[in-house]
């Protein structure tokens, strides 16, 4: 990779649904959980991007995380209907938490439509981007001089 470069890893704000259990990630001594599962992938992405982006930044490259937003896909078509009302349950409880006075998280803010960082009331369901625009976050990520400098 040449100085300049960056380089993008997809995460999402589901990793605070499970840290990366070191000690069994594979899920031998723990009742798998699909949703736990998940949430540790998107852990790993970004920690991966972290670690990435200290190995290369003296480089000259620098490694991201980015969350694209709740992306309508064919990852459903696998799930059940319980599955997919956990994601429900998880999405719901995690919007319902108010925010402190401090601005809202940009996550919270695209996800809900919350700008006054006082809402606690949940939407009625996630709001889902189409894969176009979920795929336009990481090109901004890649592109935007906004982000020069900036790793993690």
């Amino acid at each position: 990779l040449r100085p300049g470069a960056r380089v993008i890893v997809t995460s999402s704000s589901a990793h605070d649904i499970a840290p990366v259990d070191f000690d069994d990630i594979h899920f031998q001594r723990r009742q798998y959980s699909a949703w736990t599962a998940y949430g540790q992938s998107k852990t790993a992405n970004m920690l991966f991007a972290m670690e990435l982006d200290r190995r290369l930044k003296g480089r000259g490259v620098r490694a991201l995380s980015v969350h694209p937003g709740i992306i309508q896909t064919e990852l459903a078509r696998h799930m059940t209907k319980d599955t997919m009302q956990e994601f429900q349950n998880i999405i719901s409880r995690r919007l319902a938490v108010p925010t402190s006075n401090s601005a809202p998280s940009k996550t919270l803010a695209a996800t809900t439509g919350v700008a006054d960082g006082k809402s606690a009331k949940p939407p009625r369901g996630p709001r889902f981007k189409s894969i176009p625009a979920g795929a336009a976050t990481q090109l901004w990520a890649a592109t935007s001089a906004e982000l020069e400098g900036n790793g993690g």
